[in-house]
């Protein structure tokens, strides 16, 4: 998964985990991506 560099920094300076759940676009994974798919069908 990828964070922007200046957020892994500041997230160190500031001691803040940043937790890496699921892959952001992997719909088995990630419930919202389904919730997001219907929405595209719906409204695009």
């Amino acid at each position: 998964m990828h964070y922007a560099k200046k957020v892994r920094e500041e997230a160190n300076k500031l001691d803040i985990l940043l937790v890496y759940l699921f892959p952001p676009h992997s719909p088995d994974l990630n419930l919202i991506e389904n919730v997001w798919k219907g929405v595209k069908r719906i409204c695009l």
